[in-house]
């Protein structure tokens, strides 16, 4: 069987019935908010508090989700599976947790990547039916040893070890060439005294010189700029309610 895990349902709805098999969504933000969990139980739990304070999504929609990622631990290990990922952090995340998954679970597939073959701030969004197809058959094998080390990767982003996750990246730099960028992202979002992290500077930025908070305008300049985040409308918008500018 082959299997095709999916980055959101924006694919799923446009995805080529001529390539067939299994479709899972990782539907799922884990770039945003807790992620503290000593195992998959207490992360899921952790996750319904936190999306449903900041989002207002309900704990039956989360289950959505959760069964989504239940379908990934039983996956056979005759089968498979194709990773569809793109590059910005709010993808890369939710892949070293897919990883972390089948790695997990002894699931011993044939495993690809299969990465979109346009522009960072459009992704699979801006493929149409014939550009899928060409990237599913420019695929990429994932070997073992990098899903093991995309799953280290989730659990270091768990516990903000960011000494090891540069670590890990550098070790397989070679396989993923345009990881350190979503890494790098990653750390300069990481507050501190002297800054609120690069997402919110650069929306400071953005606000002063578009001279407005409309949340339209400054989402779009923000979409171009930060791309490398892959941060949707909700994201964004929490961010500027925390900067008391929405």
């Amino acid at each position: 069987m082959e299997v095709h895990i999916l980055n959101g349902d924006a694919l799923k709805e446009k995805f080529p019935t001529s390539i067939g098999g299994e479709l899972i969504v990782a539907r799922e933000c884990l770039v945003d908010g807790n992620v503290s969990g000593k195992d998959l139980s207490e992360l899921f739990i952790n996750r319904q508090i936190y999306l449903g304070e900041s989002y207002g999504i309900s704990q039956g929609e989360y289950q959505k989700s959760i069964q989504e990622f239940e379908r990934i631990k039983s996956i056979d290990s005759d089968s498979i599976v194709n990773l569809w990922f793109e590059n910005d952090l709010f993808c890369q995340v939710n892949l070293w947790f897919c990883a972390y998954l089948l790695n997990s679970n002894g699931i011993s597939a044939e495993i690809f990547l299969v990465q979109p073959n346009t522009e960072l701030q459009y992704g699979f969004g801006g493929m149409n039916e014939y550009a899928l197809i060409k990237a599913y058959n420019k695929k990429c094998r994932i070997k073992p040893e990098s899903l093991s080390a995309l799953s280290q990767l989730w659990r270091c982003y768990q516990l903000k070890n960011v000494e090891n996750i540069l670590k890990i990246t550098k070790r397989i730099a070679n396989d993923f060439p345009l990881i350190r960028d979503a890494v790098i992202a990653y750390i300069e979002s990481i507050p501190t005294q002297k800054s609120p992290g690069r997402p919110k500077t650069a929306l400071m930025e953005i606000i002063k010189r578009l001279g407005t908070n409309a949340f339209e305008p400054v989402f779009q300049e923000f979409s171009k700029s930060e791309c490398i985040y892959g941060f949707g409308d909700l994201q964004v918008k929490r961010l500027m309610k925390e900067l008391n500018q929405f």
